[in-house]
């Protein structure tokens, strides 16, 4: 009998559940930020809040970041100092980069399609007024509100005051659905969210991760053993290995997601992984992030 070894390799998906208000507050402080933003150093600071995307970069609405050159980023009781990054003009929004600072998991590069929200769904908005602590206040969308570039905002009755803008908006699940700002009309204040999805530089590093994970996977392979016992007895059967790529590009950790149904072939399947004796070198697009990936390992008899 030859045994074949086959490795499929797929992202760890995302699983949303309905959250109560504390829970949602506490999902959503985990990557809401505190801002304040220095036009010239020993000068007055204005205040808002952003969202952090991902390790070392934070997103929040341009009318903070215009001008604007030193920031001060507080986040769980750390405070870091920050510079400008990326724009999207188009959107209004900014990057702000900064060491330090992290967010929980992926950040919320996986939030909610503007084609998902509805009007009279229920959101809340989290942010920091006069960037003190932050606060949850609750609303519904109202409905989207079209800018002069064909741009579509999330209209909502949420309270934002201005201290609170570049904060996150989120459904019941605590999913992303956008970033909070005020829309001068008519002589009113508006309170609006841009909708959500990733800046150019972010959905970059989402295809550099597929062609890491890939890279990892094809690593990997290169170890065909298969336990002699389970080619004797003529076990078979998937192991999925849920591994964690840490920030220096290092294995974080690794553990069973599935089980083949056989301890001696998900040990193997563990024992690959650990055994590599070389793993690929992170691309500058995702140094400094954490991620997660899951290895199917297939033991096959033919």
């Amino acid at each position: 009998m030859q045994a074949l070894l086959v490795l499929l390799l797929v992202l760890l998906p995302a699983v949303a559940s309905a959250l109560s208000l504390a829970e949602i507050l506490a999902e959503g402080t985990r990557n809401v930020v505190v801002i304040r933003a220095y036009a010239e150093a020993g000068g007055p600071a204005r205040t808002g809040s952003g969202i952090v995307v991902r390790p070392g970069l934070i997103m929040t609405n341009c009318g903070l970041v215009d001008g604007v050159r030193l920031f001060t980023v507080q986040f769980q009781g750390t405070l870091a100092v920050a510079t400008p990054g990326e724009a999207d003009p188009a959107r209004d929004l900014c990057m702000i980069k900064t060491i330090g600072v992290a967010p929980f998991d992926h950040g919320v590069s996986d939030g909610m399609r503007l084609q998902d929200v509805r009007g009279g769904q229920v959101v809340f908005a989290i942010g920091a007024p006069g960037g003190q602590n932050l606060t949850i206040v609750r609303g519904v969308i109202i409905d989207g509100w079209p800018k002069a570039d064909g741009t579509i905002l999330l209209r909502t009755d949420a309270p934002i005051s201005p201290g609170a803008l570049g904060g996150g908006l989120f459904d019941e699940n605590g999913r992303m659905i956008g970033i909070t700002m005020l829309q001068l009309t008519d002589n009113q204040a508006l309170a609006m969210a841009v909708p959500w999805a990733p800046m150019p530089d972010q959905a970059q590093g989402v295809e550099w991760m597929k062609r890491y994970a890939l890279t990892f996977a094809r690593e990997i392979s290169k170890d065909q053993r298969f336990p002699r016992e389970a080619m004797m007895q003529g076990w078979v059967g998937t192991t999925e290995i849920k591994v964690i790529v840490g920030a220096d590009g290092q294995i974080k950790d690794v553990s069973v997601a599935k089980s083949s149904g056989h301890q001696i072939l998900d040990d193997e399947a563990v024992g690959k992984i650990m055994r590599a004796p070389h793993l690929p070198q992170l691309p500058e697009t995702l140094l400094g992030q954490e991620f997660t990936i899951v290895v199917p390992i297939t033991f096959r008899l033919e």
